[in-house]
C-alpha cells in the first residue's frame, strides 16, 4: 500500500512557519527573561506560602545569588520542599531542597 505524496511546495511552508513560530517563541522568551529585577522576583514553596522578594536591588544578571532561609518563609523548611523562583509573574525555576 502506497500513502500520498504531498507536492514538495505543501511540505515547505510548515516547515517554514514553523520555524518562523520557533524563532517567535524564543525570542518572546528571552526577553522576558532580560528585564528581571531583584524586586519583583518572587521566592515562594511551591505549596504556597511566600519568602520573600530577591535579595537585592536592580537588574538580575546570570550568576546573582540570594540565601532563603527558614525565617523568610514564616514556616520551617524541611527536606523535598520545593522553592520556586518567580519573576515577572512567570515561574522561572524550581529548587528542591536536599538537606
Amino acid at each position: 500500500m502506497r500513502l500520498p505524496r504531498s507536492s514538495r511546495d505543501d511540505r515547505g511552508v510548515s516547515v517554514v512557519i514553523g520555524t518562523v513560530l520557533l524563532i517567535g517563541m524564543a525570542t518572546i522568551g528571552l526577553t522576558e527573561v532580560q528585564r528581571l529585577t531583584a524586586g519583583e522576583t518572587e521566592i515562594k514553596l511551591q505549596d504556597g506560602g511566600s519568602c520573600g522578594t530577591w535579595d537585592g536591588s536592580g537588574d538580575l544578571e546570570e550568576g546573582d545569588v540570594t540565601t532563603v532561609d527558614k525565617s523568610d518563609c514564616g514556616e520551617s523548611l524541611d527536606k523535598g520542599d520545593v522553592l520556586q523562583v518567580i519573576g515577572s509573574e512567570t515561574l522561572l525555576d524550581t529548587y528542591e531542597l536536599r538537606e
